[in-house]
């Protein structure tokens, strides 16, 4: 449910390229998606071309073995070959240093002290090519500060009509730090 309301690796696949080669001169075909869950967008990278590796890291084993059983699974063994999903801290380099690093759906806020963001960048810049590009995807502003809730209509192959409920907690001035929830609406109620 979460990927078919939420996450759409078309951006990813686009705009990363597009960035990093306006950055770099050149067009990247290493990626490490950190925070991965099921790595769908590493699933996605190594359909590019047959030089395009990526590598998924997160600490929860669960939405790994969804994502080797539901991502990895469908590709091409040629293609499967090229990505590979770990269970490991971010905040450990890796040995295998990537063109891109990227944490996608504002996942990195999970740090809510500034030497844990630092340990987390310096991990990166230590696992990263020298000329590589690191994402940090975003959010912010005044609409994301005030408690309420918004509902969107999607539909789920195999499920039907889904209502995705974005819920705003109470933001904390001083910390800034939030609280979001996710829910669904199944068409069965």
């Amino acid at each position: 449910l979460y990927e078919a309301c939420v996450q759409d690796p078309s951006w990813q696949m686009y705009e990363i390229p597009r960035f990093h080669k306006k950055f770099t001169g050149r067009a990247p075909l290493s990626m490490r998606e950190d925070f991965c869950g099921t790595g769908k967008i590493a699933s996605e990278w190594v359909k590019k071309s047959p030089k395009h590796t990526a590598v998924g890291l997160d600490l929860d084993p669960e939405p790994i073995r969804y994502g080797e059983k539901n991502h990895l699974a469908s590709l091409l063994p040629s293609v499967r070959s090229r990505v590979k999903l770990k269970r490991q801290n971010v905040l450990k380099p890796t040995r295998e240093k990537f063109d891109v690093i990227g944490a996608h759906n504002f996942s990195f806020y999970t740090f809510h002290e500034r030497c844990d963001l630092f340990r987390y960048a310096k991990s990166a810049y230590q696992s990263i090519n020298s000329k590589g590009t690191f994402f940090l995807e975003m959010v912010g502003g005044p609409g994301f500060v005030e408690a309420g809730e918004t509902l969107e209509k999607n539909k789920v192959e195999g499920v039907g009509k889904v209502g995705y409920v974005w819920e705003q907690h109470q933001h904390d001035p001083i910390t800034k730090v939030n609280d979001y929830s996710i829910h669904f609406k199944l068409p069965n109620r």
